[in-house]
């Protein structure tokens, strides 16, 4: 299990996560703690992503991230908050039920439907062609 705490509403979060990005998590926290050991930095909470004064990141810091990567990478407008919408968006396309990753965003389902749900062309041409199967000319000339 992950933990994430929100400081703004003083909410610490619990969510599965995957051996393989766990992984690259502690891989990433082992460096990283090697690596300031020579500035005698020390994360006594054990935190695996950290500011330079060893404080979990807040959107603000990540946002100042991207930011800086946007401009080196010459992106125009990109924020933390379309991780969120991507990461909904890659479940509802996947049918993932939506109570599910409702609760891992901390969200309730309506809200996902108002927000985030919007067509996929996939799923429309799919829609088009079911009902295509069901309704042939032949089936309107019985009557």
């Amino acid at each position: 299990m992950c933990r994430i705490h929100h400081k703004k509403n003083d909410i610490v979060k619990k969510f599965p996560i995957h051996e393989n990005i766990k992984s690259i998590l502690m891989n990433y926290k082992e460096w990283y703690d090697k690596t300031m050991e020579a500035y005698k930095f020390r994360n006594p909470n054990g935190y695996v992503i950290v500011t330079y004064v060893g404080e979990p990141i807040g959107e603000r810091y990540l946002k100042r991230i991207i930011d800086l990567l946007c401009e080196r990478e010459n992106i125009t407008h990109f924020t933390p908050h379309y991780l969120r919408h991507t990461f909904v968006t890659i479940q509802l396309s996947n049918n993932i039920p939506v109570s599910t990753f409702a609760a891992l965003v901390g969200n309730m389902p309506e809200t996902i439907y108002k927000v985030y749900a919007h067509s996929f062309e996939k799923d429309e041409i799919q829609a088009s062609n079911l009902v295509d199967e069901i309704i042939t000319l032949s089936s309107f000339q019985e009557y």
